[in-house]
């Protein structure tokens, strides 16, 4: 890969990262440029480019709780941000990352997997959208490929509200028990933790 562009872009609102995920796309279309920006998020709600927001959240829990709404430019499933996450965008154009989606999501997690293994932590992408450790979820990945610009993005989580989270997706309502928060925090592990 060539040089790359490293860009801290700090703690920013859901829409005001997704106007940097715009103009991100916009530079590396333009200049041909492999970005990586890191960034945290203020309490949002992020869904997938493809996903009906009301499948997938719990709008008026959002509401009540003033949570922003944002559609990323990527695919993949809603998630709860908020500032105890790393978040991470990658543009790039394909021959730098991958031609296929398949490609670029199995390279992005492979290669976020691998940049933890060299800070000490025993990461590993056992799917293409998942980071995890000793079989827990340190984090997601999801990508999209068009107009000759790849964008790879993802979370880690530093720390995690799992009872937040769960009430902000449209989950079952049984993992809203503690039973079903403690089970679900049980799946997560944290970069705090390890």
């Amino acid at each position: 890969m060539r040089d790359a562009v490293l860009w801290d872009t700090g703690l920013r609102s859901g829409a005001c990262n997704l106007a940097f995920d715009r103009c991100q796309r916009a530079r590396t279309r333009c200049a041909g440029l492999t970005i990586l920006r890191l960034h945290r998020s203020h309490p949002t709600a992020s869904i997938g480019a493809h996903e009906a927001a009301h499948q997938s959240l719990r709008l008026s829990y959002c509401r009540r709780r003033g949570l922003a709404v944002v559609r990323r430019l990527t695919g993949g499933g809603a998630y709860y941000l908020d500032r105890a996450q790393l978040g991470w965008t990658l543009t790039a154009v394909p021959r730098e990352v991958g031609a296929t989606l398949a490609e670029v999501l199995e390279r992005a997690g492979r290669g976020v997997a691998r940049g933890l293994r060299t800070l000490g932590v025993e990461a590993a992408s056992p799917a293409p959208d998942v980071v995890e450790v000793a079989g827990r979820k340190l984090g997601a990945v999801c990508a999209r490929l068009d107009a000759g610009v790849v964008t790879a993005q993802g979370t880690l989580l530093v720390d995690v509200d799992v009872e937040t989270m769960l009430k902000v997706l449209r989950v079952p309502r049984e993992k809203l028990t503690p039973e079903g928060v403690a089970g679900a925090r049980q799946r997560l592990v944290t970069l705090n933790e390890l």
